[in-house]
């Protein structure tokens, strides 16, 4: 456990946290079999070498606006705001229709009224009187 003491912080404690009852019964086994290494199992980028490494770079801030060298071409252009703003409130679903286009009504398929669908029908149900079958 020593080992992961140098590892990151978030690794360190997700290891400590989970305890040796969560760990794999395989990897106890295989570790004291073989004397196997903490580290190895935890990503690169948790280990503290990798830490360190990305900030040997140096950080060269950029300094204020006013102080860039900006090539002539690309302090020519004009760069306008959006001609038009995002309505408020949540966007349409669907499509529009046109106003060439034909609308239709719901009709009810249990009472056959208009307006409403079957789901949200409240009134009995249309008496069928279709075909009787007739028995010879």
């Amino acid at each position: 456990m020593e080992e992961l003491r140098n590892l990151h912080q978030n690794a360190f404690n997700y290891v400590n946290d989970a305890g040796p009852h969560k760990w794999s019964r395989v990897h106890c086994l295989d570790r004291r079999e073989r004397n196997l290494d903490f580290t190895s199992l935890c990503l690169e980028y948790y280990k503290r070498h990798t830490l360190i490494n990305v900030y040997l770079v140096p950080i060269i801030p950029v300094g204020h606006p006013s102080t860039w060298v900006v090539p002539s071409d690309i302090a020519e252009r004009v760069v306008l705001n959006p001609i038009s703003k995002r309505q408020a409130g949540r966007q349409r679903v669907g499509r529009h229709v046109l106003s060439s286009e034909r609308t239709t009504t719901q009709s009810c398929r249990k009472c056959g009224q208009l307006g409403h669908n079957k789901k949200k029908c409240s009134n009995p149900p249309l008496i069928n009187e279709g075909p009787t079958r007739v028995v010879p």
